[in-house]
């Protein structure tokens, strides 16, 4: 009776290990997609923000609405 209480524990643990190893996994790809995410959106803001300087430099007149929204 002890060998299959000890063989019952050791497939538990072994399946609680495995569920707990796959959302490891998915964090780790979750965080990897939110790292591209991040990085995307960072090209996107420096683009913005040229874009923002080239308009100042022709006096305003050329200057995206869309960042105008994004000061409020």
């Amino acid at each position: 009776m002890g060998f299959s209480n000890k063989l019952g524990k050791w497939i538990a643990e072994k399946a609680q290990k495995n569920k707990i190893k796959v959302l490891q996994d998915v964090i780790d790809k979750l965080n990897k997609a939110l790292d591209c995410i991040a990085e995307s959106e960072n090209a996107c803001l420096r683009d913005a923000a040229k874009e923002l300087k080239k308009s100042r430099d022709f006096g305003g007149r050329f200057e995206s609405t869309r960042l105008e929204r994004k000061k409020i």
